[in-house]
């Protein structure tokens, strides 16, 4: 038998820090497995992100660039649902060491369907957050990452004269992580294919 092996050595940082999952593809002449061996992240569940200055209540909105398949809509909330449970930030409090926190977070669509970014960042200041992070779910920086989120995103901060400060992260770009996402498509793909 054939037998196609397929590896990936995540960076020991990565394990470490994300529970990085290792994939190995088998092509077996009629019979493709995939499997996976999840490398756990030591002492906690979830990610430590960022620790937050004392004086931030942390907003985070996720948007995709929205879309009229109804599909496509419940695929970001299934995901931020996700990033809710997969994630943490700490606060720095004086004298008392670090204090679990947890983010308001929201999802919005750049266009097309409800709700906006303007909608989800007023959201999240309703909910105290007064500095808000806006993190496009788009794979690389085009057009709308470099222009057309920011744009929307500062229109919404003008309106909230001064009530919170609004920023924009990177795209998702080129990571390591991607690269495992990719293989493991790839693996899902091969894996249906038999």
């Amino acid at each position: 038998k054939k037998i196609l092996f397929f590896s990936i050595s995540p960076s020991p940082n990565l394990n470490q820090v994300y529970g990085v999952p290792r994939y190995f593809c088998r092509d077996i002449p009629g019979s493709t497995k995939c499997r996976s061996n999840i490398i756990k992240p030591a002492n906690t569940s979830k990610t430590s992100l960022y620790s937050l200055k004392r004086d931030r209540a942390l907003g985070i909105v996720i948007v995709d660039h929205g879309s009229k398949q109804k599909d496509s809509h419940n695929q970001l909330v299934e995901f931020v649902e996700l990033f809710k449970t997969k994630t943490q930030f700490f606060q720095t409090v004086a004298g008392a060491g670090h204090d679990l926190r947890e983010p308001i977070v929201e999802f919005a669509h750049m266009e097309i369907m409800e709700p906006s970014i303007e909608a989800a960042i007023n959201s999240c200041t309703a909910r105290g957050a007064n500095f808000i992070v806006v993190a496009p779910y788009f794979l690389s920086n085009g057009r709308h990452v470099l222009h057309d989120v920011p744009k929307l995103v500062k229109e919404a901060e003008a309106k909230l004269n001064g009530r919170a400060k609004c920023i924009v992260a990177p795209a998702i770009g080129v990571d390591d992580l991607m690269v495992l996402l990719i293989q493991k498509r790839i693996c899902e793909a091969l894996g249906s294919s038999s």
